[in-house]
C-alpha cells in the first residue's frame, strides 16, 4: 500500500458488483482495501486488478460482517494502518434462502445487511478524512415492506425470505439518514443499484430456471449496478438515495417518522452488547 495516500474500502468486494466497484476505483490510481471473507476470491481479485490497471495498492483485509469480533478487528487494522479513510463502500450483503442465524443466535441476513454494516461504519467514520464518503447499498424491495421495520433480529416465526431482506435494506435506509444527520463532516449517501444481474436475484426456487432465461437478459449489468455507488463517490452532499439516472432527496419519512426514532433505538441497544457506542 503506497504511504500517506488514502484508502477506499470496498465490502463484498468480490461479488459482481463489488468487483466493478474495485476495478473502476483502483482504475483512478486509489489505495484499494478489498473487505471479503474470502481469501482466496480477494487475493486472486486483487491480482486481476493490478494487472488490468497497473495499480499494485490493493490490499485484502478479511471481514465477516454476521462476526462482530471480526468488524471489530477489521476496523482495529484499518487504525493501525495509520492510513486516513477517504472512503467506506458498504457493498455486502447477503438474502437467506432459509432461517439462519450467526454464532451468537442472530438472523443472518440482518446480521450481514444491517448489524454489521452498522457496526463497521460507526467504528471507521472516525478514521476518516473530513470531506470522506459513507456508502450504503439500499435496494429497491426497500419499498414492499415500508411499515414492517419492527426488529432488528427476526424470529424464525417472522422470517421469509424475500421480506426479511426487505426490511434489512428499508432499516439500512434509515440508519443511512441517521448517520448523515449526526456525522456532518463526512458525505453519507445511499446507492441503489437497481435490479443487477447477480448471484443475489438467485432466489434458489423453482422458478429460477424461467427467470434466467426470460429476466437476466433485460435487467443492469454488474458494471452498470456499480455506477450508483460510484456516483456516491463524487457527492459533496449527504442524505440521498442515487439511481442510475438520479440523485434523490431521502424521502421525509426516513428521518422524521416514529418508526425512525425506534429503529435508532433498538441499534443503540445492540451494538451497546459488543461493547460500540452509538
Amino acid at each position: 500500500m503506497k504511504e500517506n495516500k488514502e484508502i477506499y474500502i470496498i465490502t463484498g468486494a468480490t461479488g459482481g458488483i463489488g468487483r466493478e466497484i474495485s476495478r473502476a476505483v483502483a482504475r483512478a490510481g486509489k489505495n484499494v482495501v478489498l473487505a471479503c471473507r474470502n481469501e482466496k476470491k480477494a487475493l486472486d481479485l486483487a491480482k486481476e486488478i493490478t494487472s488490468e490497471t497497473q495499480n499494485k495498492n490493493i490490499t485484502f483485509i478479511p471481514l465477516s460482517l454476521d462476526k462482530p469480533e471480526s468488524v471489530k478487528a477489521f476496523a482495529a487494522r484499518i487504525k493501525e494502518l495509520g492510513v486516513p479513510v477517504k472512503a467506506l463502500v458498504n457493498n455486502a450483503g447477503i438474502m437467506c434462502k432459509d432461517y439462519t442465524t450467526t454464532d451468537d443466535g442472530r438472523e443472518m441476513t440482518f446480521a450481514v445487511n444491517y448489524t454489521g454494516t452498522v457496526m463497521l461504519s460507526v467504528l471507521i467514520a472516525p478514521l476518516m478524512v473530513k470531506g470522506g464518503h459513507i456508502v450504503f447499498t439500499t435496494s429497491l424491495t426497500r419499498y414492499a415492506y415500508p411499515k414492517a421495520v419492527t426488529s432488528i433480529d427476526e424470529s424464525q416465526e417472522q422470517f421469509a425470505q424475500l421480506r426479511t431482506y426487505s426490511r434489512s435494506k428499508s432499516a439500512l435506509t434509515h440508519f443511512a439518514m441517521y448517520m448523515a444527520h449526526c456525522y456532518t463532516s463526512l458525505n453519507i449517501n445511499c446507492a441503489d443499484p437497481g435490479v443487477v444481474d447477480s448471484d443475489m436475484i438467485t432466489m434458489h426456487r423453482w422458478y429460477d430456471p424461467l427467470a434466467t432465461l426470460f429476466f437476466r437478459p433485460l435487467i443492469r449489468s454488474p458494471r452498470k449496478g456499480a455506477v450508483p455507488a460510484l456516483k456516491c463517490l463524487t457527492l459533496n452532499t449527504s442524505g440521498n438515495i442515487v439511481t442510475y439516472h438520479s440523485v434523490k432527496d431521502v424521502p421525509y419519512k426516513y428521518i422524521h417518522d416514529s418508526r425512525h426514532g425506534h429503529l435508532m433505538q433498538m441499534t443503540r441497544e445492540l451494538l451497546a452488547k459488543y461493547d460500540v457506542s452509538l
